[in-house]
């Protein structure tokens, strides 16, 4: 059994969440980000199950201030929306994932972005025996986002 210090030092604390995402959004306007990955992972093995890449791709001009996208706000919500329905239903297909896991969120930038000091750099996640599944995209005429899910196959 886990003692409270080591389950809080393992949590994700809201604030430390903010902190990534405050990050990953300046990013995103200044066109820096190439990809964030959820990884999830055995604990006990530390072999990677699965990978959800979200690929961003910059699209119009170059980064510039203030930015703002010519696309209907409803038809990105829709676009959005039709993604999140897709995620949410790959519990079908995905295989039963019956171990303790513990996940990691790698973000993938430029090679000339300072990194915050707390943050380290990390190997790519490997899968072995994986299959993949492409998702569908958005874009807000700014940014396209494309979403692959990669798992372990074990058939």
């Amino acid at each position: 059994m886990t003692s409270a210090a080591q389950r809080n030092k393992s949590a994700i604390t809201l604030k430390g969440s903010a902190e990534i995402v405050c990050d990953y959004l300046r990013w995103l306007v200044d066109r820096t980000v190439n990809k964030i990955a959820l990884v999830i992972t055995n604990v006990k093995t530390f072999e990677v199950m699965e990978r959800w890449d979200f690929n961003v791709e910059y699209e119009g001009e170059t980064a510039s201030g203030d930015q703002t996208s010519e696309k209907p706000l409803k038809q990105i919500k829709n676009e959005i929306r039709d993604v999140l329905k897709q995620i949410a239903s790959s519990v079908a297909y995905l295989p039963l994932l019956d171990c303790l896991c513990s996940f990691d969120i790698q973000i993938y930038t430029k090679s000339d972005v300072a990194l915050p000091s707390e943050w380290a750099e990390a190997e790519p996640a490997n899968i072995k025996n994986a299959q993949s599944v492409k998702m569908r995209t958005f874009s807000t005429n700014l940014h396209k986002m494309e979403t692959v899910v990669t798992y372990k196959n074990d058939d």
